[in-house]
């Protein structure tokens, strides 16, 4: 088994968002390994909230489920989690300052690292001042990043 963490500035948005399409990916396809998902954010400001009423608008209209109560990373998350997904780089960095110093677990990763048409940036484009064009947009990436993931994951292939 597998232990996953998504991880953008508020887990409202795009970590919740992808947390609930890898779930729905894996549990639709034939990868042949469990995996445990979460998500969590940067900051605390949205502690105890469900994701943004319109990642669950879009998840819905799609037929994905989501159970979802925003919180903020802990240290020890280090050393749960097999891999740590930054959706973007402010908050990869972020990440890597708060991680413990001692060698931990966790892979640190860009989520965009797995994008196939990734055009240099790792960044997932924040949509929370957006509109549903932006909710849109991150879920197009998320699909492409998770679908090739899934593949690597089934392949046996290192992600790191």
């Amino acid at each position: 088994m597998y232990k996953v963490l998504f991880v953008c500035l508020g887990n409202i948005c795009r970590s919740p968002l992808a947390a609930a399409l890898f779930e729905y990916r894996v549990l639709n396809s034939n990868v042949g390994i469990t995996f445990e998902v979460g998500s969590a954010g940067t900051i605390n400001y949205h502690a105890g909230k469900p994701a943004d009423e319109r990642v669950l608008q879009l998840l819905k209209e799609k037929n994905i489920p989501i159970q979802h109560s925003a919180r903020r990373i802990q240290v020890e998350d280090f050393d749960y989690y097999d891999f740590i997904f930054a959706m973007d780089e402010e908050n990869y960095d972020s990440l890597k300052k708060f991680a413990p110093l001692k060698n931990h677990k966790a892979k640190l990763i860009h989520f965009r690292k797995y994008d196939p048409y990734n055009q240099g940036s790792f960044t997932v484009p924040d949509p929370y001042y957006g509109d549903m064009n932006d909710f849109n947009l991150v879920f197009s990436i998320c699909d492409d990043v998770i679908d090739n993931l899934i593949d690597k994951f089934k392949l046996g292939e290192p992600i790191n």
